[in-house]
This record gives structure tokens, sequence and C-alpha cells, in this order.
């Protein structure tokens, strides 16, 4: 295998070129796009998520009822004194309708923390997709790299195969000993121990990746997972402005917000403009009446068995508690940004110098070969220098995929690895 397949074209899009993939039954395979969608669509924490967000809506629509008018039926018994002298059994049949004409903010602080919420839970949405998108991404990935491992490994058999048949031939007319054919019999078990390993990790990440998507997939061996060069700050700034996460306790402390300047108010009168309209039966005459009426009703908390001081307080210490959540996590989001940046740096600067160390290997390789062949250097010697550049070759296959998933976890800070699409409508 040359170098060109190990070495990622392009590090940022982390492209990675190698053969011998097992394809679906068409011939076709699933790209890490195709996978991430399926798996968001299954997922049970964004139905979860969802629902929440259905909740939200509904206590919307509560609070802005407060403010529309209310129309109820109602059927009313009662028995009493009537005058001084007599009393009575009148029976009541009607309807009432009632407006609310003024409750000094407290019904649009109700809509405004109900907004707030659904907003909120909009955006925890978009939190579990990303999640979900992350966790199959990873394993997506995982799958790539025990297929790249094992391929090389599979070429480790290869070649110890061939040393082995070829070193018992030596035996034969004496020119290898018996040590030498055991010490390439024991690479190769190795090799061959190595690859049934690989095979059970490649089995297990695609029965992962099959819980995930819901169908047993072949990934792709091509992923794209490009991000334009941007500085630190910026990418911080866009994580601040974007993640999904901290989007949602904004509008949580927003809706906690509203919450605390209502208790602050809940002293105020509620002013109603309520009517009636009912046919009464009463007994001593035998007959129905009409009777309707209009008036202003005006409610006022008087007390309450400090059940109003408790409420303000109890607003006041959520709101204080999700600001310091919201202000916490801003912090660590900052800092998860920075930390991943700066290592796609440093790993970009690594698989440069992985890639000389593959190719003074491969030149330490061919010249052990040929020192070999003209009696210069043993067979051990051999076998080390055909181990040490697959070593070599192994740590730039890390490297790549180090690269990959530390481009998977920085997208999915920065608010760009689930489909992005616009909070959902408040209703």
């Amino acid at each position: 295998m040359n170098k060109s397949s190990f070495i990622a074209l392009g590090l940022l899009s982390a492209c990675l070129s190698m053969s011998g993939f097992a394809q679906n039954l068409d011939g076709s395979c699933t790209t890490l796009e195709d996978a991430l969608n399926s798996s968001i669509e299954r997922r049970p924490v964004v139905r979860a998520a969802e629902a929440d967000v259905e909740q939200a809506r509904a206590d919307l629509s509560d609070a802005r009822a407060q403010r529309r008018p209310q129309v109820s039926a109602f059927a009313r018994t009662q028995a009493g004194d009537e005058g001084l002298t007599g009393s009575g059994i009148e029976n009541t049949l009607g309807l009432q309708a009632s407006q609310r004409l003024y409750d000094f903010g407290l019904s649009r602080l109700d809509r405004e923390s109900a907004k707030s919420r659904v907003r909120a839970r909009s955006y925890s949405i978009l939190s579990a997709k990303n999640q979900a998108a992350l966790q199959t991404g990873e394993a997506f990935l995982a799958y790539l790299e025990v297929q790249m491992r094992l391929q090389i490994t599979q070429e480790r058999e290869v070649y110890f195969q061939q040393q082995y048949d070829a070193t018992e031939q030596a035996l034969q007319v004496g020119g290898a000993t018996r040590a030498d054919l055991a010490e390439i019999g024991a690479r190769l078990a190795d090799a061959n121990a190595d690859r049934l390993e690989l095979l059970f990790e490649r089995d297990r990440i695609s029965t992962e990746l099959k819980s995930d998507t819901g169908e047993l997939i072949t990934p792709c061996d091509t992923i794209n997972l490009s991000m334009s060069d941007v500085t630190i700050v910026d990418q911080i700034e866009k994580a601040l402005a974007s993640n999904s996460e901290l989007l949602s306790l904004g509008e949580e402390v927003q809706s906690l917000e509203a919450d605390a300047a209502r208790s602050r108010l809940n002293r105020l009168p509620a002013i109603d403009l309520v009517a009636i309209a009912s046919y009464a039966y009463d007994d001593r005459i035998g007959d129905w009446e009409y009777r309707d009426r209009i008036g202003i009703d005006v409610s006022v908390p008087l007390l309450s068995g400090n059940a109003l001081n408790a409420d303000r307080r109890r607003q006041s210490a959520r709101l204080s508690q999700r600001r310091s959540e919201r202000q916490r996590f801003r912090l660590e989001l900052q800092e998860a940004v920075e930390v991943s940046s700066r290592r796609l740096l440093s790993l970009r600067a690594q698989v440069f110098r992985r890639q000389d160390v593959v190719s003074n290997q491969e030149a330490q390789f061919e010249a052990a070969q040929i020192e070999f062949e003209a009696g210069l250097r043993t067979l051990p010697e051999l076998v080390d220098d055909r181990l040490e550049l697959e070593i070599a070759k192994l740590a730039v296959v890390d490297l790549e995929f180090e690269i990959a998933r530390e481009q998977l976890n920085l997208q999915s800070l920065t608010g760009g690895l689930a489909s992005r699409s616009s909070p959902l409508k408040e209703g």
C-alpha cells in the first residue's frame, strides 16, 4: 500500500481512501450525512424533546386564554330566606361571559414566560439531535478506522505468510533454521489473532450503527467534515451564537425573569367585565323569569398566609440558579471550543511528522530487505523493521481519525453537526 493511502488529503476534510470495503447488496454504501439523519429520526430522546415542546405550547395557549373571552354555562339550585318571614327554593339556568380588562401586565408576563419556554424546548430538540448525531458519527468513524486497521493487519498477515512459506522451503535445503521458522510462525499467528479481534470489533460497531439507523449499513469510505479555516476566537463566537444548549438556557432565563417579574406584581388587582343571562324558577310564583346583569369584577388578594411572599422568593431563587447555570455552561463551552481548536492545530502538525516517519521506515525496510538477501541482516531484524513500518502507518491512521473525531466534536460544540433549522414556531 502506498503512502497516500494513509495520509489524509486535506486534513480538514478527512478524506480517507481505501479499498476492500464490503458493500451493501446493491453495491451502494451509506454516507455519513445519511447515517446521521437516520439516527436523528429514530432516537427516543428526540421524540421526548418534541413532546416537551408540545407541553410548552399548551402552556402558551393557557397564558393567551387569559385575555380572551370566557363563556360558561351554569345551573344553580338554592334554598333560603325570602324576606323576613318566608323561605323558598329557586332554580337558575344561564350563561356567564367574562372578559379581562386590565391586570397590570400579569397576563402579558405569563405569555412572555410561556413563549420563552417554547423557544427553550425548541432548542432542546436541536440539542437532542446534536447528541444523537455525535454518537452515530463517532460510531461511523470508528467503523472506518477499524476497517483501515484491518486492511493493514491483513497486509501484515499476507507478508508473514509469504515469509513463512519461503522460510519453510529454505529450511529444507539448509538455508534457514527451525528457530527462524518458529519466529515467522509466531508473527503470523499474532497477525491472525489481531485480524480476528478487528473483525469482531467491526461487527460490534456495525451492530451499534444498525441500532442507531434502523438498518444494517456499510459506511462509505469517504467522509467530509470540512470546516473553513477560522481563528479560535471566531470558533468561540460561533459556538456562543449557535450552541443549542446555551441558547436553550438563555430562553429559560428569560422565562424565569418574566415569572419573577410577575411574582412581584401578584398583589395587584385583576379587573374583569362580567355579563350574566339566566332564567330562574321561583316556587312561590311557579314560573320561569328571565334575568340579566352586567358589571365589573375587581379581585385583589389581601391575605394569603405569606404564600405570595414565598412565591416571590422561590421565583427569585430559581432565576439566580438558572443564571448561574447559563454562566457556568458558557465558560465551559468557551474552554471546550478553545481546547478542541488547539488540539486540531496540534494534530495537523503531528500528521506531517508522522508522514516523515512512514517515509523513513519504508526506506529503512527496503534497505533491510536488500541487506537480508545479501546476508548482512538476520531474519529477526528484518521482522522488527517490518513491524516498525506497520506501527508507523498505524500511527498516521490514528492521527487521521483523531482529526476527524475532533472535527466532529468541534462541529457539535458550534452547533453545526445536526441538521440546522430555526426554532419551532410558538404555536
